[in-house]
């Protein structure tokens, strides 16, 4: 072995450390989206991964998956989630949350989800509100109502 040989220092490896948070969260979410088979989602992974991302993004995530076997699992991990978020919430008004969020998931929506918005409007959760305000006016436009 040649003298320069010796002196060469070896590249440093490369190390990828992975996304921690809300970042790995939605990476997964859209990764999921895409995917042949959306049901890698289990019912464990949900209440793992849900309550991880903000308020409304989670609500955004629920809604999209209106009609599918892990809706319900979603709605309650959104579900307490809005409770612990939510500190002045009254048992009147969980139970109101919960109510419009079976609703949601049910074949006439959107009583439901003006339940739900005024809700959120009522505790400033504009976030929330804002995703509800959205679907409503995607679906005013193609003519849900």
């Amino acid at each position: 072995m040649s003298a320069a040989a010796a002196r060469q220092v070896p590249p440093t490896p490369v190390i990828r450390r992975p996304l921690s948070g809300p970042d790995a969260v939605r990476r997964e979410f859209r990764r999921s989206r895409r995917a042949v088979a959306p049901e890698r989602w289990s019912a464990r992974r949900l209440r793992e991964q849900l309550p991880r991302v903000a308020l409304g993004e989670a609500l955004e995530i629920l809604i999209e998956w209106r009609g599918q076997s892990r809706f319900e699992a979603g709605a309650l991990a959104w579900h307490s989630r809005l409770c612990c978020h939510v500190p002045s919430l009254t048992f009147e008004d969980a139970e109101r949350a919960l109510e419009a969020l079976r609703k949601l998931g049910g074949p006439c929506p959107e009583p439901a989800v003006y339940a739900l918005r005024a809700l959120c409007a009522r505790h400033r959760l504009g976030d929330a509100a804002a995703v509800l305000d959205e679907w409503l006016g995607q679906r005013e436009s193609q003519g849900g109502f």
